[in-house]
């Protein structure tokens, strides 16, 4: 079987139809390329913290900068953020205060049931009892803390004097991220 050939293949589209409409299909790529569309390398899944607190907006840029497509779930919806996952590829987590614990769930049903770990965590202002020290599961990670994560043993960065609810934002700009 040739390339091109089977029931897929149409007729109408050899020889200068099929050039013509390649050349089309290319420029259209091209130009969604250029206006900032780009392909995920993987996935993010974020988890907002109590009562949905969550900045989409700064989540979104954050996603957008990593060049990852993103999924957000509530901190309880680990459930639904584990069948989301899709394993074969790679995937960090994000989570935002109550949300932190959410992504150690994630890392502990990864380990479980022998499926790939992700390949980064960030956690953005963690309580101070939240256990999001991935060391020993081998998984990268970063946290940010504020004045609600005083005391967590965890290392990570404190950010003092941000309100809880601007730190996604203040962790963007420490990040780079437009």
């Amino acid at each position: 079987m040739r390339i091109g050939a089977g029931p897929l293949h149409a007729p109408a589209f050899e020889g200068g139809a099929a050039r013509r409409a390649l050349r089309a299909g290319v420029l259209v790529v091209a130009a969604l390329l250029g206006a900032g569309a780009q392909a995920c390398t993987g996935q993010l899944i974020a988890f907002r913290g109590l009562d949905g607190a969550f900045d989409s907006t700064a989540f979104e840029r954050y996603a957008l900068h990593a060049g990852m497509c993103s999924q957000v779930f509530g901190h309880d919806e680990v459930r639904q953020a584990v069948a989301s996952i899709r394993f074969e590829e790679p995937y960090m987590l994000y989570g935002f205060s109550a949300g932190a614990s959410s992504a150690r769930r994630v890392i502990e049903h990864a380990v479980k049931t022998g499926r790939p770990r992700p390949v980064f965590v960030l956690t953005i202002a963690a309580a101070r009892k939240a256990d999001v020290d991935f060391r020993r599961f081998g998984v990268a990670f970063h946290n940010y803390y504020d004045s609600t994560s005083r005391g967590n043993k965890a290392p990570g960065t404190m950010l003092s004097g941000i309100d809880h609810f601007a730190m996604q934002q203040a962790v963007n700009r420490l990040l780079g991220v437009p």
